[in-house]
């Protein structure tokens, strides 16, 4: 028996290693299933009889140019179309409180998820719903607008220009418009705006 282990040693480590690979990706493929399913159920319990249309978790990214060279990308948590109205929604889902009054860059991001749907899908998108989960699933809703994604257009070019100013080490006129330190926390700009919380 020794002698035949010997012989076939690497035959038996290459079987038990494919086995082993085989096992290991069934056991993965089963949990990524289970959490879309279990995500879809979230949906279809929280926002009635839709048809999921994209939903973050198992979509790639989505895009949207702007021009030549700025773009947007992006993963919304959720397409939605109502199988009744036909309506297109974007659900983006939020952890902690919900504020009193809706931040403008959570508008925008909704903004910029309504171009990139339009753009990927060829679906007209009516509004978007940003959901606090930790504050009983709160809910603020947004209407597309071209004024709206103007002043998204705005605001990207905007962070293009500085973008710019720093890479010809400029140094762009930088002016903090929240008081949240995660989010000075996770700026690209922290390193040179003057007015950074951290």
């Amino acid at each position: 028996m020794r002698e035949f282990f010997l012989e076939y040693k690497l035959v038996i480590l290459t079987v038990s290693a494919i086995l082993f690979a085989l096992i290991f990706i069934d056991v993965v493929f089963r949990s990524a299933k289970h959490k879309i399913k279990k995500k879809k159920d979230f949906y279809k319990k929280n926002y009635g009889d839709g048809v999921v249309i994209y939903a973050g978790s198992a979509g790639g990214l989505l895009s949207y140019q702007i021009d030549d060279t700025v773009g947007l990308i992006g993963k919304p948590d959720l397409v939605m179309q109502d199988k009744k109205t036909k309506e297109v929604f974007v659900v983006d889902l939020k952890s902690g409180k919900a504020p009193l009054e809706m931040e403008k860059y959570h508008a925008f991001q909704l903004a910029a998820y309504f171009l990139m749907v339009e753009k990927n899908f060829s679906l007209p998108v009516k509004r978007g719903i940003i959901r606090y989960l930790d504050d009983g699933n709160k809910e603020n809703s947004v209407e597309n607008s071209d004024e709206l994604k103007n002043e998204l257009f705005e605001q990207v070019r905007a962070i293009a220009d500085a973008k710019k100013k720093i890479s010809k080490n400029e140094v762009p006129q930088l002016v903090r418009n929240h008081n949240v330190r995660h989010r000075c926390e996770v700026c690209e700009f922290r390193l040179e705006c003057p007015q950074v919380l951290v």
